[in-house]
């Protein structure tokens, strides 16, 4: 919906945005994944491409993503796209098709505003048809009145932005879209403390420092999901020597050159 608002009867910034360059914004339907499934999917081939050839600078990435978008577009003929006997990279079907860039010149609000009203009486009348057929429906009344429900009183807590808790079910951290799987004996409440140089967890039962990694926060795998003795400077509280010994393993295969004077 934060590109495409016309399904609710209204116009999105990004839609003006678009409209304002001469270009019509086109959104995938609602509860249809098949085209942005093909885009997530295509996401997933590239990040296990990076993960085999692990690039450690930012020229380093530039390179592959160059190699992988030639390959996966001009060399590699995609199952999907038959023509006949011939299956077709991305590139040819793309090259095969007409497709006409915007003049600059920009789109008409009305133009908008009449898409917008279009999905909304339409999803005026599926209202309407749904209403009639509730109606029409008969109800049967049970034989015997249900059993009260107990009521139940709630005490909702607040949960604040510098509390963490760590769950045995669930025993790990989130940092900027990042998750770190942590020791299940680290599970508790913490008090985080974050600064330019460093992300911190204090146990909040003695104030102990528990867990620390640094930041910026660097990470050699492009995962979402990482343990966190793969997270450079990474330390915590009473750690197993099992898991000492992989960070600094994994430290010295992947960060030892930015050690070096």
């Amino acid at each position: 919906m934060a590109f495409n608002q016309s399904r609710r009867g209204v116009i999105g910034q990004t839609e003006l945005f678009l409209a304002a360059r001469g270009c019509h914004g086109i959104a995938g339907s609602v509860r249809h994944p098949q085209t942005q499934g093909k885009n997530e999917r295509s996401h997933q081939t590239l990040i296990r491409f990076l993960d085999a050839h692990t690039p450690k600078t930012l020229e380093q990435l530039s390179i592959l993503l160059v190699k992988y978008r030639e390959h996966y577009n001009y060399r590699r003929r995609h199952q999907a796209l038959k023509i006949g006997i011939t299956y077709l990279t991305p590139g040819q079907a793309w090259e095969a098709g007409e497709h006409r860039g915007s003049d600059g010149i920009p789109i008409d609000i009305t133009v908008l505003e009449a898409a917008a009203m279009t999905y909304k009486d339409r999803q005026i009348a599926q209202d309407a048809a749904a209403g009639r057929e509730a109606a029409s429906m008969v109800t049967i009344a049970p034989l015997q009145p249900p059993e009260p429900v107990p009521e139940r009183v709630v005490r909702l807590q607040e949960q604040f932005d510098d509390v963490v808790e760590i769950r045995r079910t669930n025993p790990q951290i989130y940092y900027r879209g990042r998750i770190f799987k942590v020791p299940t004996y680290l599970v508790g409440t913490y008090q985080l403390v974050t600064n330019t140089t460093g992300f911190t967890l204090f146990d909040t039962t003695n104030g102990a420092e528990s867990l620390f990694f640094s930041l910026p926060v660097r990470v050699a795998s492009s995962k979402r999901l990482v343990p966190l003795w793969q997270v450079s400077g990474a330390r915590i509280r009473n750690p197993h020597p099992s898991w000492e010994l992989k960070r600094i393993e994994y430290d010295n295969d992947h960060y030892q050159s930015e050690h070096l004077p």
